[in-house]
């Protein structure tokens, strides 16, 4: 096969349902052309890691927390447990600004001391360096080398005005995440004129850059993994954990935005949660076991997780495990795309939770040049790796267990 070059324009929240040709005329058109294919998720608020490897969680080994095995306290730990966690989550936020590797900070010492994060968003927040993404199978920089991949995070136009101008050519592989919608989306999905404005700007980026690309010869193509659900509800998971009357000391548990993972110590903690958290209104619960429908098939002793809090489309989890009010505020003055937390410490839409929850928590994906043969109707987010190789006119990598979802159209 001729090696050929690919720019991937990841552009997390670009929900199909704000897409409208008086406001996406350039994506409208692409899709209109090539037809889009579906691609199914897995629920998880990061799902780069499976993208870029072409293999499921329990393969690549980003999935958010484990719990650590066991280990009796010091004196100082039972001291700083005995101060309120205000207190000591501060003071880990501090500590965070000084050391950003110290991932998490906002969760309290008893809880974070028992877990072992293995998230990707620390790395991607430095701008992005593709060697810095470690999993544990290789992703596709790994595979095609510092040479010949590039990856980069662009978190706010503020930062990066001109798309085009991260791109030139050089590399085989050039991946940008536009995560600056994905945050916007978060706190403004409630302001319709101003999601417009930033959805027409993502719009016009995007054709800006892919007419660049074109002049240099790489093939670009466009990927979105979930779209964003204005939040309607919420649910206080620590509060309905106490409500149990099941003491702290006989469980554990760790709660994102959208979904939460519990590990239980007793047969009592696990049955009097396990009920009361089926009975949520607004929120799915499943066992590690029926997680594997999702294809998250971790074994037991893996520590990632006993049972598993997926909030439906409109719900989140708050208070949740990146709360904390001195985060709040700082972020709030950091972008504009943030400025609404100095409204409401309540995300105003979310992602992330059960796949089947279309259209919000399934994506999509569209060639913007080139000529291809018609897409399949419907795939998954592990065939995006397959299908870079594809372009890139390689093989498909041993291990990747996603299909190739693009052909060039031969005339």
């Amino acid at each position: 096969m001729a090696e050929s070059k690919l720019l991937v324009l990841y552009v997390p929240s670009l929900d199909r349902r704000w897409l409208d040709p008086g406001l996406t005329p350039f994506v409208c058109e692409a899709l209109a052309r090539h037809g889009e294919t579906l691609l199914h998720t897995h629920p998880s608020p990061e799902l780069l890691a499976t993208m870029i490897t072409g293999t499921w969680p329990h393969e690549h080994g980003c999935w958010q927390v484990s719990r650590l095995p066991p280990a009796p306290r010091t004196a100082l730990q039972k001291l700083i447990d005995c101060l309120p966690h205000r207190w000591t989550t501060t003071f880990q936020c501090l500590r965070h600004r000084l050391n950003p590797e110290f991932d998490v900070p906002t969760v309290e010492p008893r809880r974070r001391r028992q877990l072992k994060f293995h998230r990707i968003k620390n790395m991607r927040r430095k701008g992005g360096d593709a060697q810095e993404i470690r999993l544990d199978v290789p992703t596709v920089f790994d595979l095609l080398g510092s040479e010949a991949s590039r990856f980069h995070t662009v978190f706010s136009f503020d930062i990066h005005p001109k798309l085009a101008d991260l791109i030139d050519g050089e590399p085989v592989l050039d991946m940008i995440e536009l995560y600056t919608l994905d945050l916007f989306s978060h706190w403004n999905i409630d302001r319709p004129e101003a999601m417009r404005q930033q959805i027409a700007e993502v719009d016009r980026q995007l054709a800006e850059t892919t007419a660049k690309a074109d002049a240099l010869g790489v093939t670009t193509l466009l990927v979105v993994d979930h779209g964003h659900e204005p939040t309607r509800n919420t649910i206080d998971l620590a509060k309905v954990l106490r409500e149990t009357g099941v003491p702290e000391d006989e469980y554990l548990f760790y709660a994102e935005v959208g979904n939460a993972r519990l590990w239980y110590d007793t047969d009592r903690a696990r049955q009097v949660i396990e009920s009361a958290l089926r009975e949520l209104e607004h929120a799915t619960y499943l066992t590690a076991e029926e997680m594997a429908k999702h294809h998250i098939h971790f074994p037991p002793e893996s520590g990632f997780g006993d049972g598993y809090l997926n909030s439906h489309a409109g719900t989140i989890l708050f208070p949740h495990d990146f709360y904390h009010p001195l985060v709040n505020a700082y972020m709030a003055r950091k972008t504009t795309e943030q400025v609404g937390r100095k409204i409401s410490p309540i995300h105003r839409g979310n992602h992330g939770g059960l796949p089947d929850q279309h259209p919000v928590d399934t994506g999509y994906l569209v060639p913007l040049n080139g000529s291809f043969a018609p897409l399949p109707n419907e795939a998954s987010i592990i065939d995006v790796a397959p299908t870079m190789f594809s372009l890139l006119g390689k093989e498909t990598p041993e291990g990747m267990a996603g299909r190739i979802l693009l052909e060039r159209a031969t005339t």
